[in-house]
């Protein structure tokens, strides 16, 4: 279903990924096993946006916890830390930023993947996350801003924030 030729199954295929890994070390392996690290890679650099915001779940899920450094490592070994640096720098989508630098920061735990990180990552967190939310805590910041998009953007620079420490 990944590799179906609609994205509305391609993104429910991933959504119900997320579903089923959440909190489960045995399914996140069967994934690993079955290809799923490697399908939801690719699907990172998928024309449509809800496709990005399923697969980033399914990876946030899969490459979460210390138990999961297989995962970590599978996802890097195809690709997986430039495709999420690509996507982080094209897209707009507050919600899609949060899901990305929260697959990051969960990667950042292995530390295989420290210096992998920081060779891909840095410098597009660096300047796509921390130094445009740093700026907006300067007093011309509009108090009325909307609060779902501060807790999203917020959300954004704290996951960013726990990559690079």
């Amino acid at each position: 279903m990944l590799q179906h030729q609609f994205p509305s199954v391609q993104s429910n295929a991933a959504a119900y990924l997320q579903h089923l890994c959440f909190g489960d070390n045995n399914i996140k392996s069967e994934i690993r096993r079955q290809g799923g690290i490697q399908l939801l890679v690719d699907l990172l650099d998928h024309r449509m946006s809800e496709v990005h915001r399923s697969a980033c779940g399914a990876l946030r899920n899969l490459v979460y916890g210390k138990a999961n450094d297989d995962n970590k490592i599978t996802l890097k070994n195809f690709g997986g830390i430039p495709a999420l640096v690509r996507l982080l720098r094209k897209t707009g989508d507050v919600e899609i930023r949060e899901l990305v630098t929260g697959v990051l920061w969960n990667l950042s735990s292995c530390d295989a993947l420290k210096m992998p990180i920081i060779q891909d990552a840095l410098a597009v967190l660096t300047n796509s996350v921390i130094i445009p939310h740093s700026s907006s805590w300067d007093s011309s910041h509009n108090l009325h801003d909307d609060r779902k998009q501060h807790t999203h953007t917020s959300q954004v620079l704290r996951n960013a924030t726990g990559c690079l420490r």
